[in-house]
């Protein structure tokens, strides 16, 4: 089921709503973490977990708890499902512990890639046909991923793991489709002109290069500095200008005036879009293309620092320490899948600190699922015993808890998906100045199906601005 979910959720788009790239993998997200939790309860508690797995936990438990002081808590719980769906994927992922199911995996991330390299190939060409026209983006070539960044993101994630298949398939067909899959993934990074991608996919190989000269003593020296030199001449050519730079400049700098005002508990999970405005001029003015009476940020593109701002330092330092214990993991096994594995996560670390890639469902999907094959392999590989703990009488109530999360999950993602489907068309509308009946009976349609989303609101406010109707 988990392969099937990933070689879907990398495909998946639905043109009929605002994220068009995003709502539907997350719907799905939580679809898949529900089933796999519904029908595992018997095999899901063992007598031995490992640090990192707690480590997750804590971290959805403290998403969770953040419900209590978050500035809104229906944004908050939108975030909230998301990543406990992570977690979810996390530890079944992780249970697998079979090195052949996680060759599946990685071969199921790589064929999805495939098909985002396929589609971003014909965008570069300008080719125009259903499928590819279906695939709407606001700044291709983008695959099936919004804009030309995230695909670039998810490029950086993904290309040292479809390299590992190219030199550890003996079957010369699987080496061939490896190898055009990397070739062609390589190329469209390089043509996506995405500067937080290319300096990540190069801190990636930096990453890779000292590993294999610190732990497994590969002194090619020349390789590293030929690879620090092409990082500096790269920062030094992309280096970030303009008003793009300024407003990522001055959320960055903003962010820690949030942090500063709400350090352990932060704004509550998911909540940087509300929290923003009373913090856009709060060490520098965010430039009008960043923050303005119509343009209102939604995320920081600094995923590192925005969960500081919403979950505070504790919630912030639990990525830090997951991230810390995955390189421990890493450093302990001799499992050379697990270090092509790590290096696309310090790749996406890297683009998180200067990008959004985890704000979005493809990349978190894969990452988490990276991670749990790395737990999984080193818990193989160090080989302490260990058993299914039988929880007898609770099987019934935690399945019946669990269907019945799931009926309020699922009609809650379907009132939402519904609202959207609504709100497309009124941004359309909206963009366009028509500002009329129409325009206020879909306001009104959207409204009755799931009133609380974000961006309806805003959307509300501006039309309430223009006409002076309430809905």
């Amino acid at each position: 089921m988990i392969f099937i979910f990933l070689l879907t959720a990398s495909v998946a788009y639905d043109a009929s709503v605002c994220e068009a790239s995003g709502d539907m993998r997350w719907y799905m997200l939580h679809a898949t973490a529900l089933i796999l939790m519904a029908g595992s309860w018997k095999h899901m508690i063992e007598s031995r977990i490992p640090a990192i797995v707690w480590m997750v936990v804590l971290l959805a438990a403290w998403s969770a708890v953040s419900l209590i002081w978050t500035i809104n808590p229906w944004s908050s719980w939108w975030e909230l499902k998301h990543v406990a769906g992570y977690a979810v994927l996390f530890w079944f992922v992780y249970a697998l512990r079979s090195e052949r199911w996680y060759m599946a995996l990685i071969w199921a991330t790589a064929l999805g890639a495939g098909f985002n390299i396929l589609i971003g190939i014909a965008q570069v060409h300008g080719a125009s046909n259903v499928v590819v026209d279906y695939f709407q983006q606001t700044a291709p070539p983008a695959g099936t991923l919004a804009n030309k960044n995230l695909l670039g993101s998810y490029l950086v994630l993904t290309l040292p793991a479809i390299l590992y298949l190219v030199i550890s398939r003996r079957k010369v067909i699987a080496r061939i489709t490896a190898a055009t899959l990397f070739t062609a993934g390589a190329a469209i990074l390089f043509f996506i002109h995405s500067r937080a991608s290319w300096i990540a996919a190069l801190s990636a190989a930096v990453f890779f290069a000292v590993w294999m000269i610190l732990k497994h003593r590969k002194r090619r020296v020349v390789t590293i500095v030929l690879v620090l030199i092409s990082l500096i001449f790269s920062v030094r050519v992309i280096a970030p200008k303009g008003d793009s730079f300024s407003t990522r400049l001055a959320y960055d700098l903003n962010g820690l005036a949030m942090i500063k005002d709400r350090p352990w508990t932060g704004t509550g999970i998911g909540t940087f879009r509300e929290a923003y405005p009373a913090y856009n001029h709060a060490v520098i003015k965010t430039p009008p293309s960043g923050f303005s009476a119509t343009m209102r940020p939604k995320r920081m593109h600094n995923d590192v620092e925005q969960a500081f701002v919403e979950l505070g330092i504790p919630g912030g330092m639990a990525y830090i320490v997951i991230f810390a214990m995955l390189l421990i993991m890493t450093w302990k096994t001799k499992s050379m899948m697990v270090l092509f594995l790590m290096t696309g996560i310090v790749g996406l670390s890297v683009n998180a600190l200067m990008d959004f890639p985890m704000q979005l469902p493809m990349a978190p999907i894969v990452i988490w699922t990276f991670a749990g094959m790395i737990a999984g392999i080193h818990s193989l590989q160090i080989k302490k015993e260990c058993t299914k703990v039988s929880i007898g009488w609770m099987i019934p109530i935690l399945t019946a808890g669990t269907v019945a999360a799931g009926i309020l999950i699922i009609h809650d993602d379907w009132s939402r998906w519904r609202s959207q489907q609504y709100l497309r068309v009124i941004a359309t509308r909206v963009a366009e100045s028509k500002f009329d009946e129409r325009t206020n009976a879909l306001l009104t349609e959207a409204m009755n199906y799931y009133s609380w989303d974000m961006m309806l609101q805003e959307y509300r406010a501006l039309i309430i601005s223009k006409t002076g109707e309430r809905n």
